[in-house]
């Protein structure tokens, strides 16, 4: 929608509308412009910004969470196309 700017008073055209930020600011990279090797982000002492994810065995509390969640889902399932 066209009209004008508080600010100056000019009038404002949605041709004429410009970007707040160009495609150079939005390069891969941090803010200082540090960047891994791998094209990951780095953390902020240049190690990785995340540290991986170690596999762990489930607990029986999550197993159980799993398991009610999925019979629920099923149900809704049922019920909506058999129901």
């Amino acid at each position: 929608m066209a009209g004008r700017d508080p600010r100056t008073g000019e009038r404002e055209d949605d041709d004429e509308e410009e970007w707040r930020f160009s495609l150079e600011d939005l390069e891969s990279g941090d803010a200082d412009g540090s960047e891994s090797g791998d094209g990951e982000a780095a953390g902020p002492l240049g190690g990785p910004a995340f540290p991986p994810i170690e596999p762990e065995s489930p607990s029986a509390e999550n197993v159980l969470f799993f398991l009610l969640g999925a019979l629920v889902a099923l149900g809704v399932f049922a019920l909506l196309f058999f129901g």
